[in-house]
C-alpha cells in the first residue's frame, strides 16, 4: 500500500483533503439556493416534470426540487444494492467508490478514459450537502472523500494526460477533464480549484476546435455527438457559465454544430410517440439509434442572451422532439417557457457528413433525403460510406437498422448503397485460412482504409447543387482494400483474428444523387440514383436498400415497395436491364427515448432489403418514386443507353440523366449533351437542369452551361 497500491500512501499524503469551506453554499452546479422556490413553482406547473420525482435513480433532483426530509435522507444514506452507484446515497457511495479505488480497482471497473463515476458523484455531493438535515460530521466526510475522488482524477497516473495512448476515443478521456471542472465548481475553495477549472475549460474549448468542421458537422456519428460527448460536456459547461468562468455556448464552432444538428432532424415519425407528437428523431447512421434528446433545450436556455435565434430555432427543435427530460439535470437548466420559431430548413450540405435533401417542410408531406458521405467517420459503421435515408410524403421509407451494439452491423450490404465483389469466402479465398473450418460464416465487399485510415475508406464530396426543382449530390470513392466480416450479424470476428486487409483490383465508386422536387409537397417529389464503379478489373455489382415495408413485390416492373404508413415507392432500375431482383428480412431491437407506438421499449422492427445486382462493370440507375396509394402511377423508360429515365408523372414529363462520361441524346424534340441534368416539363413551361457544364436544345432554344444552371424555357 505504501509503495505498491495504484495510489501509493507516499503519493496521497500529499494531496489536500481538508480545508476551510467557510461561505460555500450549496446546491451550486445547476441551481442555486435563492433561485429553488422558482424553479420548484416552474417544475410543479410544467406538465410530466414531476411524475417521477422521487424514484431511486433521480435523489439529487427529487430532493432539490422537493425539500422532502424522506428523500433528503435517503439521499444521504441509502445502502440497499450498494454495488450500482446511480442508487446508493452519497456518503456509502464515496465510502464505496473510495475503497474501490484504493483496493486495487484503480480504474474501478472500466478503464480510467471512460469513468463517468466521478461525475455522479460530484452531482450528487452537490445535492447530499444541501440536505437540510446533514450533521457537520456528515458534511466534512463527504467533502473529505469527494477531494479524493478529485484528486485521483487529477492524477497522472490514472489519467495520462501527457502520453498519446489515452486519446484513442474522441470521447472518453475529455470527460475526466469535465469532471475536474466540475469538481471546481463543488469545491470552489479548495486549494487546487482554480487548477482543475483551468484543465476543464481548457479541454471543453479543445474539443470544441477538434471536433466540429467548419461546416458545423461533428467528427462522430449524431449518437454519439449528442449523447457520448456534447452531454458530459454540458453538464460541465452549464455550471462554467453559469459562475462566470467560461460561456461554451457563445463560441461560434457551438452556434454551427447546433445548426448542423437541427438541419439533421427527420420529419416528424409515425413510429413514435412524445410528449403528445410524433417526434423528429435524430437519424441512426452508426453506432447509435433512433432518438430524441434533452440537449436542445438546454442550449436554448443558455443561449438566449448570446445567440437568441438560435436560441428559438433549438427551443423549436426540443419541442419537435417532444420536449424530452431523461437526462437528469433538464429540470434546472431548461427554461421550457421561451420562445420557440420554426426555422426554414431546406437542403443542405455539410462537409465531412455529407447531404440533407429535403423538400415540403414542415408539411406533412415533408421529403427528406440523408446522403452520408464524407470522412467525420469516427462512431460510423464499417460500410456505411455512400449510404442514405430516406422519409418521403411525411413516411419512413428507406432506413438503416439502428440497434447501436446490439447486434452490430458491419458490412456493406446492410447499408443503402452499392458495392462490389460480396460474395461468402470459399476455399478459394486466400484470406480464407484466417478463418480456418468457419470460413464460410464470413464476406468480402467491405472496402477498408488504408494507411492514413480515410484515403481508400471514405467517399468525399465532389458536387452540391440546389435550384428550385432539383437537388443535386455527387461522392466518390476511391478503393483499393476490403476486408471480409461475418455474412450477416450473427456472426463477428473471432476475437483472436485481427482485421484481414485484403488487395482488390483499384476502383472508384461514383454515387449521384439527383431529387426532382416541386414546391408542392404533395406532387412528385422523387429521385434518380448512379452508381458506377469505375476500374480497369471490374468486379460483379450488387445494389441495396433496407425499407420499411408490408411488402415488396419485385414480380412487376417496377418493383413495389408498400409502405407500413400510407406511402408506396416503385423502383425502377433503368440499368443493369435485368436487375435480377432479390429480397430478404432482418430484425433489430432497439432502445430510444421516444415511445413506440403499440409497442413496448425496447422494441423490434423488421427491416425488407430489395437487392440487384450487375455484371462486372455494369453500373446501376435507379428510380425511387414515392408515392401515395391513391395517387396515379408514373411510367418509366430507360433512355440515352441505359444512363438516363423518362418519367411521366400527374405533374408532367421528365428527362433525367447521370453518368460519369459524356452523354450524347436525342429524342422527343429535344437534345442533351453532358454528364448529369434534367429536362423537366410540366404544363407550359420547360426547366432545364445542369448539375454540370452541358448542352441541351429544348423548345427550339439550345442552352449552354458552363456550370450548374437552371434555365426556364416556356413551352413553344
Amino acid at each position: 500500500l505504501v509503495k505498491h497500491a495504484d495510489f501509493p500512501l507516499d503519493k496521497i499524503k500529499d494531496w489536500t483533503l481538508e480545508w476551510d469551506s467557510t461561505g460555500v453554499t450549496y446546491p451550486r452546479l445547476f441551481t442555486t439556493a435563492d433561485e429553488l422556490p422558482a424553479l420548484r413553482k416552474r417544475v410543479a406547473e410544467t406538465p410530466g416534470w414531476s411524475d417521477d420525482l422521487g424514484q431511486y435513480h433521480n435523489r439529487p433532483q427529487s430532493y432539490l426540487l422537493s425539500g422532502d426530509p424522506n428523500i433528503g435522507d435517503e439521499l444521504l444514506h441509502f445502502k440497499k444494492d450498494s454495488a450500482w452507484f446511480n442508487t446508493i446515497g452519497a456518503i456509502p457511495g464515496l465510502r464505496l467508490y473510495v475503497s474501490m479505488l484504493l483496493d486495487g480497482w484503480g480504474f474501478a471497473g472500466h478503464y480510467a478514459p471512460n469513468q463517468s463515476r466521478p461525475m455522479v458523484e460530484f452531482i450528487r455531493f452537490d445535492a447530499a450537502m444541501a440536505v437540510t438535515e446533514a450533521t457537520d460530521s456528515e458534511r466534512a466526510e463527504m467533502r473529505h472523500l469527494t477531494a479524493f475522488v478529485a484528486n485521483v482524477v487529477n492524477d497522472e497516473d490514472w489519467h495520462p494526460t501527457k502520453a498519446g495512448w489515452h486519446r484513442g476515443n474522441v470521447n472518453m478521456p475529455p470527460r475526466q477533464e469535465y469532471h475536474l471542472g466540475m469538481a471546481a465548481t463543488v469545491m470552489p475553495n479548495h486549494p487546487l480549484a482554480d487548477q482543475w477549472a483551468n484543465r476543464g475549460r481548457a479541454e471543453v474549448k479543445k474539443h470544441l476546435n477538434r471536433m466540429v468542421r467548419p461546416s458545423g458537422a461533428w467528427r462522430e456519428n449524431p449518437h454519439y455527438q449528442m449523447d457520448a460527448t456534447m452531454y458530459p460536456m454540458s453538464q460541465v459547461a452549464v455550471p462554467l457559465k453559469n459562475q462566470g468562468s467560461y460561456n461554451l455556448f457563445a463560441e461560434e464552432k457551438f452556434k454551427k454544430t447546433t445548426e448542423y444538428m437541427v438541419n439533421l432532424l427527420t420529419p416528424p415519425s409515425p413510429r413514435f410517440q412524445a410528449g403528445g407528437l410524433n417526434p423528429r428523431m435524430l437519424p441512426a447512421f452508426g453506432n447509435g439509434s433512433w432518438e430524441t434528446n434533452p440537449l436542445f433545450g438546454w442550449w436554448a436556455t443558455m443561449t438566449k442572451d448570446t445567440y437568441p435565434e438560435l436560441s428559438k430555432m433549438l427551443m423549436w427543435a426540443w419541442q419537435q422532439q417532444g420536449s424530452p427530460i431523461h437526462y437528469k439535470p433538464s429540470r434546472f437548466i431548461i427554461d421550457p417557457t421561451l420562445p420557440a420559431k420554426q426555422p426554414d430548413l431546406k437542403t443542405a450540405n455539410f462537409e465531412g457528413f455529407g447531404s440533407i435533401l429535403r423538400s415540403g417542410f414542415p408539411s406533412a408531406d415533408e421529403t427528406w433525403l440523408a446522403f452520408r458521405h464524407g470522412d467525420c467517420f469516427e462512431h460510423y459503421n464499417l460500410g456505411d460510406q455512400g449510404s442514405f435515408m430516406l422519409y418521403a410524403k411525411g413516411s419512413p421509407l428507406v432506413l438503416h437498422l439502428g440497434s447501436c451494439y446490439t447486434p452490430y452491423r458491419i458490412g456493406a450490404w446492410y447499408f443503402n448503397r452499392a458495392n462490389v465483389n460480396h460474395h461468402v469466402l470459399t476455399a478459394d479465398d486466400e484470406v480464407s485460412k484466417a478463418f480456418g473450418d468457419d470460413f464460410a460464416n464470413y464476406a468480402m465487399g467491405t472496402e477498408l482504409w488504408g494507411d492514413d485510415e480515410t484515403e481508400h475508406y471514405v467517399m468525399y464530396n465532389k458536387a452540391f447543387e440546389t435550384f428550385s426543382s432539383a437537388d443535386y449530390a455527387r461522392g466518390e470513392q476511391n478503393v483499393r482494400y476490403q476486408a471480409p466480416n461475418g455474412k450477416n450479424h450473427s456472426f463477428r470476428l473471432p476475437s483472436n483474428v485481427p482485421m484481414q486487409v485484403v488487395d482488390v483490383p483499384d476502383y472508384n465508386w461514383v454515387r449521384q444523387v439527383l431529387f426532382l422536387k416541386d414546391a408542392d409537397p404533395a406532387a412528385p417529389n422523387y429521385f434518380i440514383i448512379s452508381d458506377d464503379f469505375l476500374s480497369e478489373d471490374p468486379m460483379p455489382g450488387e445494389w441495396n436498400i433496407w425499407t420499411l415495408a408490408k411488402s415488396v413485390d419485385v414480380t412487376s416492373t417496377p418493383a413495389v415497395v408498400k409502405g407500413e404508413y400510407g406511402v408506396d415507392m416503385d423502383v425502377y432500375m433503368a440499368a443493369p436491364a435485368d436487375p435480377q431482383w432479390s429480397t430478404e428480412q432482418d430484425s433489430h431491437n432497439f432502445r430510444m427515448r421516444a415511445e413506440p407506438k403499440s409497442t413496448k421499449n425496447p422494441w423490434s422492427e423488421t427491416l425488407t432489403n430489395l437487392r440487384a445486382k450487375a455484371a462486372p462493370g455494369e453500373a446501376f440507375l435507379a428510380v425511387l418514386y414515392p408515392r401515395k396509394a391513391d395517387e396515379a402511377k408514373p411510367t418509366f423508360e430507360t433512355i440515352a443507353d441505359g444512363r438516363g429515365v423518362k418519367v411521366t408523372t400527374p405533374r408532367g414529363t421528365d428527362w433525367a440523366f447521370l453518368s460519369t462520361e459524356q452523354i450524347e441524346w436525342q429524342g422527343d424534340g429535344m437534345s442533351f449533351t453532358g454528364t448529369a441534368g434534367a429536362i423537366r416539363k410540366a404544363g407550359d413551361v420547360y426547366e432545364v437542369v445542369f448539375l454540370a457544364p452541358g448542352e441541351a436544345t429544348v423548345a427550339g432554344q439550345t442552352i449552354t452551361a458552363t456550370e450548374a444552371m437552371q434555365k426556364i424555357i416556356p413551352a413553344k
